[in-house]
C-alpha cells in the first residue's frame, strides 16, 4: 500500500506542476488566443485539475463521484474550492487560497515578462 501511496503522491505533484505550467502558457498565448483556442486551453487546464483531484481523492480515501467530473472540468476554479473543503475541511480553504495566490503570482510574472521584455530590451533613445 505504501508504494501505491508514493506513486499517487508523485502523480498528484506532477498534476499540480502541469497545471501551473499550463496556466503560464495560457497567459503567454492569451494575446493571440481567441475563441476555440482559448476554450481548449481552459479545458486542458480543467482536465489537469480534474486528474489531480481524482488522484488526491484516492490519497484521502474518498470516493470521487464520476458525476462530479464534468462540472469540475468546466467550472474548475470554483469547484476546486468545493472539492478541497470536501476532502480537507477548513484546511481546504487555506490550501485553496495558497494555490490561488501561487497561480496569481505566476500570472503576474508571465504578464510582466510578456509586456516588459519586448520593450525593456530595446536600447534607450539617444538624446
Amino acid at each position: 500500500m505504501a508504494d501505491n501511496v508514493d506513486v499517487l503522491q508523485r502523480y498528484r505533484a506532477r498534476a499540480v506542476f502541469v497545471a501551473y505550467v499550463l496556466l503560464v502558457l495560457w497567459v503567454f498565448a492569451a494575446g493571440g488566443a481567441h475563441g476555440v483556442v482559448a476554450s481548449l486551453w481552459q479545458l486542458a487546464l480543467g482536465g489537469v485539475v480534474l486528474y489531480g483531484c481524482v488522484l488526491d481523492a484516492r490519497l484521502h480515501d474518498k470516493h470521487f463521484e464520476h458525476a462530479f467530473a464534468l462540472p469540475l472540468l468546466v467550472t474548475w476554479p470554483v469547484s476546486l474550492a468545493v472539492y478541497l473543503v470536501w476532502t480537507r475541511g477548513s484546511r481546504g480553504v487555506l490550501l485553496y487560497l495558497l494555490l490561488l495566490l501561487g497561480g496569481l503570482a505566476l500570472i503576474g510574472f508571465a504578464v510582466a515578462l510578456t509586456t516588459c521584455v519586448p520593450t525593456c530590451s530595446e536600447p534607450p533613445a539617444a538624446r
